[in-house]
Formats: structure tokens, sequence, C-alpha cells
């Protein structure tokens, strides 16, 4: 049995980004802004990667604020023009947030997602906005010029010969996430790869924190609805999103890795930030993350 593979719209698929965090690591800084406001290269970081995201035709973003959200609504509010226009002003309410209808027809929800909240329960918070479509997920300290398309490509390719390692054709296992996986210097939770097949998707066997020199969760997830109502919901806490809920996806088998070997940084610090800004330069002015 082979499962069909179903056209991905862009377009039609809404970018939900944690930035509700502290960004404690960031000194003053983050005591006036929450840290996706933070700039680099002269635009907050948080603009950054929508723009990326609006460049390859993503037109709908969730913002799941939390510390100083209300600054992030405050950017919103006042910035509509620009080569991409987030808002023109017209605010409509919301059960969990604002919304800013656009200009150039891409929509912002800025979602206040609680103050202290962990990344599970701000996920999960944001379910009545998400509903019954898959969703891409990532963090609002992260650069990249990965290719979601074929992120999303390879989440749509079912692993029907892929499985722990062997060929079980008959009985094919629908990823619930897909990530991209990054190889940085170690820092970060590490994903083990089982088997990688010629379009580069993996099975991710394990999901850990914090080795050194491994492949990382990126950060730029695909992600089915139902990984909210199985891993998410329940009448226990809340479980947190990395060391829990996707552990336990990759322990059932539902999660895959599409390994980019492009560009990433994750600013973390501000020795983060000037790392960014001195590949920009090594790069002749340009960012590394934007893709042509």
């Amino acid at each position: 049995m082979i499962v069909g593979l179903v056209e991905m719209n862009a377009a039609n698929i809404p970018v939900v980004i944690l930035a509700g965090g502290r960004g404690a690591r960031f000194d003053h800084e983050s005591q006036v802004l929450p840290k996706p406001l933070i700039e680099v290269c002269g635009r907050p970081m948080l603009r950054h990667i929508m723009d990326s995201f609006v460049n390859q035709g993503f037109r709908e973003f969730i913002i799941a604020a939390g510390y100083l959200g209300e600054e992030i609504d405050r950017y919103f509010a006042v910035f509509g023009k620009g080569p991409f226009a987030y808002s023109n002003g017209d605010l409509r309410w919301r059960q969990y947030g604002l919304e800013y209808p656009d200009l150039c027809g891409v929509k912002v929800v800025v979602a206040d997602t609680g103050l202290d909240a962990h990344t599970g329960e701000r996920v999960l918070k944001l379910a009545s906005l998400i509903g019954n479509r898959r969703f891409v997920l990532t963090y609002g300290d992260g650069l990249s010029d990965v290719d979601m398309s074929k992120v999303m490509e390879k989440h749509e390719k079912t692993s029907t010969q892929i499985w722990w390692g062997e060929e079980r054709p008959d009985d094919p296992v629908p990823a619930l996430i897909t990530l991209t996986a990054v190889c940085p210097e170690g820092r970060f939770g590490s994903v083990e790869m089982d088997s990688i097949d010629d379009w580069g998707v993996g099975v991710v066997g394990s999901f850990q924190e914090k080795p050194r020199d491994a492949w990382i969760n990126g950060g730029f997830m695909v992600v089915e609805p139902e990984f909210i109502e199985r891993y998410l919901w329940g009448p226990d806490p809340v479980p947190t999103l990395e060391s829990q809920a996707m552990t336990s996806v990759a322990r059932d088998g539902f999660m895959r890795a599409y390994r980019h070997n492009g560009y990433w940084r994750c600013m973390d610090t501000r020795r983060d930030l000037e790392q960014v800004e001195s590949d920009v330069a090594a790069n002749g002015g340009k960012m590394p993350w934007r893709r042509s």
C-alpha cells in the first residue's frame, strides 16, 4: 500500500512562530523588548523570519506571544509600509488575540499565550486558531535559508519504504512532524535518524537534548493537527514541547527529519547576534538566510 501525495499550498498553511520567551541571555535588551523584536542588521528577528516565509509563498502567521507581547502587538499596529506590509491598521479582535489583515494579502494574528507558559502550552492555546489544518511551527530566534517546499514535500512522502531501517510496504506510517535537522557546533538537542532515503528523508529514532556536534532540531517543522490532539491534549498538565511531546512522537515512530546543509543560526545570546552580523558582512552585505 502506498499513500498518495497531497498537494500542499504554502498560502493555505499557517506559520506558527513561538515568540513568548523571556530571552534572558540578551541582558538589558530583553528587559525592554521580547527577543524576537531585537534587531539584526537593522530589522527585528521576527520580521526577518516572516520575510523569509513570505518570499516562499506563506500568507498567514500566528505569533505565540507572551513576555512583553504588547510590544509585538505595537510593532504590527504601527508598521505597515515597505517591501512587505504586514498591517494596514484595520485591527479585528479574535478569541486569543489581535488579527492584522494586510495590504498585500498577509494576515498576522498576535495571540497572548501566557507570560511564563512553556512551548507545549503555547501551541495548545493556539489550537482553535490552527483548526484542523497542517501548519508550520518555528521559533522566533532562528534564521535559515531552508527551502520549506522541500520540507513539505518530504513530509508528504509517506515513508512506506522506511520503518526503523527495514522495508514494510504494507504498513505505511505517516509523519505527524517533519523537522528540519541541522548540524551546527554542538550546543543543542540531537536528532538521531535510523535511515535516510534518496530524498533526504529520515525516520527519527530518538530526540535528545544537548549532545555535542550532532544533527539537531533546527526549528522549521511541518506539523499535523493530530499532533496537538494526541500529544498535547489530556487531563494531565500540558507536556513540554521538546523534552516530552516531541520525544514521545519520535518514540512512537511518527517523526521524520529533513537534513538541511545550508545556512542556519539560532540567536540565544548577544554573541550569536554578533555572529549573524559577521555572517552578513562576510557575505558581501547580503543576508545569507534570504532565499533568492
